[in-house]
């Protein structure tokens, strides 16, 4: 006798594949995977190289601790390999938090507002960028 798949099983396999954001658990609508992401601040941040000295090894600390996530979501849109599992706007609060902690002047963090922006809503870290006068 055929095997048959019925919507028990097919809700049981749909489980273990997310297109949520594991952090803010909100849907992710713009799939850009944080290694992405990561490098475009990393091309970035590289114009300041202090800031650029104590950022990046937390960031690379926080993609290796997280690899595991790296198979059950949606494929990035721009390498196409890496899962997302986060959402644009939730890493790169990570970013902006790791750029502070760094005590980087407004100069870079308005910039890095302006670059990095993912809040569209404008809820969250957009609204410290009003306050520096970005947007």
């Amino acid at each position: 006798m055929e095997k048959s798949y019925d919507a028990v099983v097919q809700a049981q396999l749909i489980e273990f594949f997310h297109t949520d954001c594991l952090n803010c658990k909100e849907p992710i609508f713009n799939p850009l995977c944080p290694e992405c992401i990561a490098k475009g601040f990393e091309q970035w941040i590289s114009r300041y190289p202090d800031a650029k000295n104590k950022t990046l090894a937390n960031i690379k600390e926080f993609l290796k601790r997280n690899q595991r996530f790296n198979n059950n979501s949606q494929k990035c849109v721009v390498c196409r390999r890496k899962s997302v599992y986060l959402c644009p706007y939730c890493f790169t609060e990570f970013l902006l938090t790791t750029l502070k902690k760094t005590q980087a002047d407004k100069k870079i963090i308005g910039e890095f507002l302006f670059l990095f922006n993912f809040d569209f809503d404008h809820n969250g870290y957009y609204k410290e960028g009003e306050k520096l006068g970005i947007f």
